[in-house]
């Protein structure tokens, strides 16, 4: 396992046995995370109405988290 720089500038992991990242190298870990788990999930509509209920069971590298705090907060600071 080794550390690798992807795309956006966030780092994930890759597994030199199987031959694979943990994330996308090409969009990106953050922008995988802001993809796959934001946008899906109506973070951004859902923090401007203050409708927001967060549990991680912290699996992962943290990037859903991360992408989650950063969304919410940006689209609504109080």
């Amino acid at each position: 396992m080794k550390i690798v720089r992807t795309e956006d500038g966030s780092l994930t992991l890759f597994s030199e046995k199987f031959n694979e990242p943990y994330h996308s190298l090409t969009a990106g870990a953050f922008k995988e995370a802001v993809e796959k788990f934001c946008k899906p999930c109506k973070v951004e509509e859902k923090a401007k109405k203050g409708e927001l209920n967060l549990f991680d069971v912290c699996f992962g590298l943290g990037y859903n988290t991360v992408a989650f705090l950063e969304t919410a907060f940006s689209s609504n600071p109080n």
